[in-house]
């Protein structure tokens, strides 16, 4: 959960990696508006505004995910 501003050149190098993994990566909290621009640019990361929204996004993810 993601409440604050994040280190742009954080989320430019680690994310990436991260999302190509075989886990799935959700990053959810007011972060996710703050640099959507930058987010949107990342595949296989799910984004989620509130704490509810990441519930209904993890729960869709396949059995085998989790």
């Amino acid at each position: 959960y993601a409440s604050q501003r994040l280190d742009t050149q954080a989320l430019r190098q680690h994310l990436p990696r991260l999302a190509s993994g075989p886990c799935p990566v959700l990053l959810a909290g007011p972060a996710t508006s703050i640099h959507a621009d930058e987010l949107s640019e990342i595949s296989n990361l799910q984004l989620a505004s509130d704490p509810l929204q990441a519930l209904h996004l993890l729960a869709q993810l396949p059995s085998e995910a989790l």
